[in-house]
């Protein structure tokens, strides 16, 4: 199936048609009407948009067919970014105090070896 058809199934899963898709997306309506009659490829011209407005669309889907139509989650979503940010923060957190035991650990290594004799 060629982009442009992915892109009419969109349309009728999204339950807009192009003129009031051109109007949701502030984008111009020949730039849709081109799009589906397949006489030009979308760009990010009409990506960017389409995934500002609807952020669970699968462009990977779109542009090969690959995969499912939507995305239980899109990953630019505030929520995703949101949960990816608190467990970067509890890693970070994990991390510090790993780096922290590690550094006691050496200060009593190196105690340890000033307090050897020397080998003179």
């Amino acid at each position: 199936m060629a982009i442009n058809q992915r892109f009419k199934q969109l349309l009728e899963e999204l339950k807009v048609n192009a003129n009031q898709l051109a109007k949701e997306l502030n984008i111009s309506q020949p730039t849709i009407a081109k799009t589906l009659s397949g006489a030009t490829l979308p760009s990010s011209k009409l990506f960017v948009p389409l995934l500002e407005k609807y952020p669970t669309v699968n462009l990977n889907w779109l542009i090969s067919g690959k995969g499912e139509m939507f995305v239980d989650e899109n990953p630019m979503s505030k929520e995703y970014l949101d949960r990816l940010a608190d467990s970067l923060e509890r890693e970070n957190t994990m991390l510090r105090k790993e780096v922290n035991g590690l550094a006691e650990e050496l200060d009593r290594i190196r105690k340890i070896v000033e307090a050897l004799p020397d080998e003179d």
